[in-house]
């Protein structure tokens, strides 16, 4: 009897783990976008990328850099401080704010690409430049630079860290290890390394928030989360943003 009630329950088993397969893989197939997302989907379904040598593909798939006419994102070049701070406005989700208006600007050493965006980081208090009249477009951006500006994105402010322990605090909140900080300020700081921070701070949690900085860009419209999905970036929190405030609701997107 015993023997037999065992065989019932296996045969009772397994009839519901091949139930539980069908309905994980149904759910797999389900179509989603932006506006309607089910957070099933995200339970164990996201994998970050570990290499990041795609990193600057990556976040021009996603449409946040462009490259040159062919699309070269030329990754071996030592990366300026007028890509930096464009990049940066990008990850913001304010591109289209930067370009649509002209902003008044003194600085002399603008290239015409630029023009826009220095005016906009002025308007914005997110650069001050080196003096009134030079911003300093064409000298390179300092690792500590830039990890001030993905902390800026990310919520961040003077506050919180100083320029010179920028990576410090990014190995703190979770958005590098201490290994690739360290490579990044010891070895040459070229644009590979700049999509390589910023690739990392899209699936890095916005400050006093569950939200990452992909959640952000996918409530304002720049991406959607099918790309987000196909990028292995974190994401699936809603967001919402009253002010300067970011609230998170952590049920997911429904």
């Amino acid at each position: 009897m015993n023997f037999h009630l065992r065989k019932h329950k296996k045969r009772i088993l397994s009839a519901v783990l091949c139930g539980s397969m069908m309905l994980s893989t149904g759910a797999q197939t389900l179509a989603f976008d932006s506006e309607t997302i089910f957070s099933s989907l995200f339970d164990g379904a996201q994998s970050s990328a570990t290499d990041l040598s795609d990193s600057g593909y990556a976040l021009q798939r996603l449409g946040l850099v462009a490259g040159g006419e062919d699309g070269d994102l030329m990754l071996d070049k030592i990366g300026s401080r007028s890509e930096a701070l464009t990049l940066f406005i990008a990850l913001l989700g304010e591109r289209n704010a930067a370009t649509s208006v002209s902003y008044s600007y003194t600085f002399r050493d603008i290239p015409d690409w630029f023009g826009n965006f220095a005016g906009y980081g002025v308007y914005r208090s997110y650069t001050s430049g080196y003096s009134e009249t030079q911003f300093g477009s064409y000298d390179a951006v300092t690792p500590q630079a830039y990890a001030t500006f993905m902390l800026r994105a990310l919520g961040y402010d003077t506050s919180d860290f100083t320029w010179s322990a920028a990576l410090d605090k990014a190995v703190e909140i979770g958005l590098c290890t201490r290994q690739q900080a360290d490579k990044w300020l010891n070895e040459p700081f070229r644009r590979q390394e700049i999509m390589e921070i910023s690739y990392l701070a899209l699936s890095t949690k916005l400050k006093n928030s569950d939200c990452t900085l992909t959640d952000k860009l996918i409530a304002a419209g720049i991406i959607t989360a099918e790309q987000a999905k196909s990028e292995h970036l974190t994401f699936g929190k809603t967001y919402q943003a009253s002010g300067s405030t970011q609230q998170a609701d952590t049920s997911g997107y429904t």
